[in-house]
């Protein structure tokens, strides 16, 4: 491996490393907005119209 490629190998590792995140924040994310959609239900329609 030549050293130019290194930051590419390192950008590669960090990249997975953020998609392993991302995709736990996103889950998180779904599980925050459909409990926020579930609470908007139990409320009257007029507070979610706006």
């Amino acid at each position: 491996m030549k050293k130019s490629e290194w930051p590419v190998v390192l950008w590669l590792e960090q990249f997975n490393l953020i998609q392993g995140v991302g995709a736990k924040t996103v889950q998180v994310v779904r599980q925050a907005t459909t409990t926020q959609n579930q609470i908007k239900l139990l409320q009257p329609y007029d507070d979610w119209v706006y």
